[in-house]
């Protein structure tokens, strides 16, 4: 049964920079310098042009292809439905689905800060009410049980079941898949 107040199951450990953290340990991934210098671009000269000079191609074509939400007619997405986005990034999926849906709400939850500190640039920039930034654990989603109507899951196995963080890969993975469940 969906909880009627309170989204969350527990209280953020900080805020960091308006994004709650639900996480008490840093995560440091391989573009971290890239997504560093793009949030601090992007506060100075607005998130489009800091994308754009980008030098790493690939980045900025990760974050900006348009065919990343050519899944979203197979969802039945009616208005006032919340949708997670576990292992958001930069908000690939997150911010373009919150721009076709405006009537909806999109939770990006991602363990990287540095991406979602330029995702909160451009939720911001954007003026995209419907977009909740977190940071947080796919293991460990701080909402309560059945809050989402959807959950979306897209390349983030692979990079679950680090080795300080789980047993095995598969640990990490089914650990993230039963919260999924959990919050769906």
């Amino acid at each position: 049964m969906k909880s009627a107040g309170r989204e969350f199951n527990r209280d953020p450990e900080s805020i960091i920079y308006g994004i709650p953290s639900f996480v008490d340990k840093e995560y440091i991934y391989a573009e971290a310098l890239d997504t560093i210098s793009l949030f601090s671009s992007a506060m100075k000269i607005g998130w489009r042009k800091a994308l754009s000079a980008l030098p790493n191609v690939y980045l900025r074509e990760y974050i900006m292809n348009p065919r990343r939400l050519c899944f979203t007619h197979l969802l039945d997405i009616k208005k006032g439905s919340k949708i997670l986005d576990l292992g958001a990034g930069w908000g690939s999926i997150s911010l373009p689905l919150s721009k076709s849906f405006p009537k909806i709400t999109v939770y990006s939850l991602d363990k990287t800060l540095e991406s979602l500190l330029f995702l909160k640039i451009v939720k911001d920039q954007e003026g995209l009410s419907n977009l909740k930034v977190l940071h947080g654990d796919a293991g460990d989603i701080p909402f309560q049980d059945e809050f989402f109507d959807h959950v979306l899951i897209i390349g983030l196995l692979e990079y679950l079941g680090i080795p300080h963080d789980y047993k095995s890969p598969r640990d990490g993975q089914l650990k993230a898949l039963k919260e999924a469940y959990r919050v769906l």
